[in-house]
């Protein structure tokens, strides 16, 4: 995409700063993303393209992220942790207050960078323990969650069914 287009639609978000460059960031297998770069005391940016063919109801998606990085912020807060823009992603909302924008074709998001992060795409025991603990310690973050969030990808942890397609892989 083109510069002054990825551009236009950060615009579309309340952000700080003026942008200085949007270039893409990692190798994403469902979302296309990208680094907003900004001059000066303002904070960078990550702008992602939301991929609707898995994620087909964004406002869904949305609402479900905006709500649990909500109440876990809220009990970081509360118990005083320290550095809580390290451990919550914090996005930012459109201009017409909703935290997607969407340009008449693409769905998108803008979220506040954590610098100094790495992404590992390499699974080892360890990594794997990690990923485990941290899962576990998030699903403990949410179990007082106080509302209901919706399913964004039907039957995506329905067991049966995913037993059931697992026998029809084994079957070809």
């Amino acid at each position: 995409m083109e510069q002054k287009d990825l551009q236009h639609i950060v615009a579309q978000f309340n952000i700080e700063g003026n942008v200085t460059e949007v270039k893409p960031l990692g190798n994403g297998l469902i979302n296309t993303t990208y680094k907003v770069a900004t001059e000066g005391a303002a904070p960078d940016y990550v702008l992602q393209h939301v991929n609707n063919a898995i994620f087909p109801d964004v406002e869904m998606l949305m609402g479900n992220i905006v709500a649990v990085t909500g109440h876990i912020r809220a009990k970081y807060e509360a118990a005083g942790v320290e550095d809580i823009d390290r451990k919550v992603l914090s996005f930012v909302q459109a201009k017409d207050g909703k935290y997607f924008y969407f340009d008449g074709e693409k769905y998108w998001r803008v979220m506040v960078f954590i610098p100094d992060t790495i992404s590992q795409s390499a699974v080892t025991p360890e990594s794997s323990y990690i990923v485990g603990e941290t899962f576990g310690n998030f699903q403990a973050m949410l179990a007082d969650i106080p509302v209901q969030l919706g399913e964004t990808i039907k039957d995506f942890h329905n067991m049966e069914f995913r037993l059931w397609q697992l026998r029809e892989a084994v079957k070809e």
